[in-house]
């Protein structure tokens, strides 16, 4: 073995890489470019943008927050207790550890699934030819078509 040639890295030993050569490589862009240039992006946002020339209307302001808006301001009196009052009764579900209540039964229901049935269905239009989805098809063959009176 060339010691100038073959290193140990850990228990591997990598041919011709040094551990400076390992550490500084960007491994994700060599396996992308693979022998090609990557243009310049910074270079064509220079050419190509879109804000080039303009000045930006919230430059060197502070962006409003929508907290700020309610800050200062007090809530009427007796808040609390109509939201205590509105909540009364009602079960906390995060805190039985429900995430959120069964839909199982509405979801397997056969007419509940009707508007996709209807997406799966195909109709072939007399006039044109094409074929299309039912909703489609009503939409813009059959009567509605363009080449109807052709």
């Amino acid at each position: 073995m060339n010691k100038d040639k073959d290193e140990e890295w850990g228990n591997i030993k990598l041919p011709g890489i040094s551990d400076e050569k390992l550490y500084n490589t960007k491994w994700a862009q060599v396996a992308a470019l693979k022998g090609r240039k990557r243009p310049e992006h910074s270079e064509q946002m220079k050419e190509n943008n879109p804000m080039k020339g303009k000045i930006s209307p919230n430059k060197g302001k502070q962006m409003p927050q929508i907290s700020g808006k309610l800050k200062g301001k007090k809530k009427p009196e007796g808040f609390g207790e109509k939201v205590s009052k509105a909540r009364k009764g009602v079960p906390n579900l995060n805190a039985l550890g429900v995430a959120r209540p069964d839909h199982s039964k509405t979801m397997k229901d056969p007419a509940r699934n009707k508007g996709a049935q209807t997406m799966r269905q195909t109709m072939t239009c007399s006039h044109c030819g094409k074929t299309a989805n039912v909703p489609n098809y009503k939409r813009w063959h059959g009567d509605n078509c363009k080449r109807k009176n052709k």
